[in-house]
């Protein structure tokens, strides 16, 4: 006697099988089809909107999103301003409508690595500290567990790790792991945000006052102690 599945339960089936697929698939093979879906809907001239929001959704079901809820002119903001990937890639699409909706021109977006961006005027009355480093430069990575330590005892200062090299996110996960750096990693390039041009020699370190003004630089390592007395001497007016 064969046993014959029902088509209900063997569509539910697949479903699942699906579903579970794109939980498990590698963020590196989400980046690909991400990167390849923006590829295609920002240089194919004759597509319109109804295709863009159709391939773009595609691209979401495979790696297991929800559904796009803005706009063909969401999708177009996006891809002006490099923010196609997110799209695809960010759990919450709503999150990056929000954005794409209230500030079309979308300049003063700072994309964080594996986080949702954020505006740089989030960042108005906070104190910042923005750290360049590399993991060819044996005084960044000494220093990194110190910045660690000073992001923890001073909990209210935004602290912020560049790659100086500007790795590829599939190569900088792994680093950030190996390295132990437990502060958000910006991809936004710090000179498009604070003026901050990218130093000559590492490490780096930044302290932008809560006024956004770069009120204090170094090219030379710092540990927790430095970093505190450095931080102190700036809210005290020293």
């Amino acid at each position: 006697m064969k046993f014959k599945l029902p088509l209900t339960l063997f569509c539910l089936f697949l479903v699942s099988c699906f579903t579970l697929y794109s939980c498990s698939m590698p963020q590196s093979e989400k980046e690909e089809i991400a990167t390849l879906t923006c590829n295609i809907i920002g240089e194919t001239r004759n597509m319109d909107g109804a295709m863009r929001i159709k391939e773009l959704n595609a691209a979401r079901e495979r790696i297991g999103g929800e559904r796009f809820l803005g706009t063909d002119e969401d999708i177009r903001a996006s891809l002006r301003v490099g923010l196609c990937k997110e799209l695809i890639l960010l759990d919450d699409a709503s999150y990056i409508d929000f954005y794409l909706v209230n500030n079309k021109q979308n300049k003063d977006f700072i994309k964080i690595l594996d986080s949702q961006p954020i505006f740089s005027s989030e960042l108005n009355g906070k104190w910042v500290l923005v750290n360049y480093w590399a993991d060819w430069c044996p005084p960044c990575i000494k220093e990194i567990p110190e910045i660690v330590s000073f992001s923890k005892k001073y909990p209210e200062v935004e602290v912020f790790a560049y790659n100086f090299d500007r790795l590829e996110a599939k190569d900088l996960r792994p680093q950030i792991k190996k390295f132990g750096i437990e502060y958000p990693s910006i991809i936004t390039h710090p000179k498009t945000v604070w003026g901050i041009q990218t130093p000559s020699t590492l490490p780096a370190t930044y302290f932008i006052s809560p006024d956004g003004e770069v009120v204090f630089a170094s090219l030379k390592p710092q540990d927790e102690a430095s970093l505190s007395l450095v931080y102190e001497d700036l809210q005290n007016g020293v």
